[in-house]
């Protein structure tokens, strides 16, 4: 039977993780993974380097933690950087969970590390183990990340390698004990108030109960995983070229394209998911097939609207190039395309005749909220005031006598995908104030730059 040292050395070559002339990173916290991977690294001949974290959570064992790393690397004439964080205040000020925290901020520092000019190292290396990723795929499904959080975690991402995937935890302290080599206790480790805590010290225990094979059956699992990962990946690769189409900042997808995917749900799920959008928001948006135009859902960084067939997911807070949205009567002004409309809502209706195209006036109670402001498309149709029958916006403009360079800078007003004001020109009559009209919208029509109405 091979040894750790013999099986570690076999797997980074045969997985191709790096190389003898590669300058290796080492996150070394003090616990029995990451020194075992600095004596493996140290038997095997590779040049490296040592980081260590001081996450300042646990006062003297923190500092204690640090002192014993800074040996290690001190016995092992390798370099040696350490970084001290306030983690507890960045993750009350990013409002993280405290393992959050520490994660963003060691892989933060380690980035800048590898990316120095000094060329010091160029891989960094995890202690990651087979329980660890055991544990992150039984997570992972808690979580419902998909397909993707079955592969747990990846043996190489960018310049990250794990070398000690295919070992478990009780090899690892054999290892250690074999060759009498002497590592730090986090005490955190036994709080399961941590979630990979509670986990490992009830759940995995729980399940081994009743499969006794369970993490030898979980690394077998990560194998064929990562092989369907690939293939899925591929696949929705495919169908994203075929399906998206990326207007500056906006990705538009055709509804009816999407639904002739074999798996339109889960071909949306991959493209939302990465946005932000949770399990259940990515199913609300799907929904959004079949809703009318104007409506949406969004994550914390991301909206995705339906917009007459389409699909478009955009960056929230950044100022689109084809389409606003009005959430409620409350929104006082809404700016586009170099003009401003203002939105007030009157108790009363105006006693006097309004005749400035640039204010409209609706009643409000037959408006459905969101509205939606979009520039004009062909095969738009209203009912122009004073109208029954409907008219296409294009014969309007014709009317109207619209120069043709001048066409492609009109914008609608939509409610429930009808269109109830060609913006700067006429309302649509169904929504016209009647006197049995008991709240109006009244909308002006600000121009800043210039710009068409």
């Amino acid at each position: 039977m091979k040894t750790l040292q013999q099986q570690f050395e076999q797997y980074v070559q045969s997985e191709n993780l790096f190389s003898k002339n590669d300058h290796l990173l080492l996150a070394v916290s003090g616990g029995i993974d990451s020194v075992v991977l600095v004596h493996l690294c140290k038997s095997a001949g590779y040049t490296f380097s040592i980081a260590h974290c001081n996450f300042n959570l646990r006062g003297d064992a923190s500092m204690a933690d640090e002192q014993f790393v800074a040996s290690l690397a001190e016995r092992m004439e390798v370099p040696f950087y350490v970084k001290h964080f306030e983690t507890s205040k960045y993750a009350e000020d990013e409002k993280l969970s405290i393992q959050e925290a520490a994660r963003n901020l060691r892989y933060t520092w380690f980035k800048n590390l590898i990316e120095k000019d000094d060329g010091a190292a160029n891989v960094l290396l995890t202690a990651h183990h087979a329980n660890d990723n055991a544990e992150t795929m039984l997570m992972n499904v808690c979580k419902g990340t998909g397909v993707k959080g079955l592969a747990g975690i990846r043996k190489i991402n960018g310049y990250i390698r794990r070398p000690l995937l295919f070992a478990t935890r009780n090899q690892i302290v054999e290892y250690a004990k074999n060759n009498h080599i002497d590592w730090r206790e986090d005490a955190s480790n036994a709080n399961d108030d941590y979630t990979r805590n509670y986990f490992r010290l009830h759940v995995i225990p729980a399940i081994e109960r009743v499969f006794p094979a369970f993490q030898q059956n979980m690394l077998y699992n990560v194998q064929r995983f990562e092989a369907v990962e690939t293939l899925y990946r591929h696949a929705v690769e495919n169908s994203f070229k075929k399906l998206i189409e990326h207007k500056g900042n906006e990705m538009h997808i055709p509804i009816r394209k999407l639904l002739l995917q074999p798996a339109p749900s889960t071909i949306l799920f991959e493209v939302l998911h990465p946005l932000n959008f949770s399990a259940d928001q990515c199913d609300a948006a799907f929904q959004l097939v079949n809703s009318e135009t104007g409506k949406y859902v969004e994550s914390s960084t991301h909206r995705i609207l339906n917009n007459r067939g389409w699909l478009i997911i955009a960056p929230k807070g950044i100022e689109q190039e084809n389409h606003f949205i009005i959430e409620s009567p409350e929104v006082s002004s809404i700016d586009f395309s170099g003009n401003t409309i203002a939105f007030k809502t009157l108790k009363e209706i105006p006693t006097s005749f309004i005749s400035d195209a640039d204010v409209a006036l609706f009643d409000q109670d037959k408006l459905s909220f969101p509205l939606l402001l979009r520039r004009v498309k062909t095969g738009d149709y209203f009912y122009p005031l004073g109208m029954q029958k409907k008219k296409k916006i294009s014969r309007f403009l014709i009317d109207m006598k619209v120069p043709l360079h001048e066409k492609e800078k009109v914008w609608v007003l939509i409610s429930a995908n009808r269109i109830v004001w060609v913006v700067g020109m006429r309302i649509d009559n169904r929504f016209r104030v009647t006197p049995s009209t008991k709240m109006v919208l009244r909308c002006s029509l600000l121009p800043k730059n210039g710009g068409i109405r």
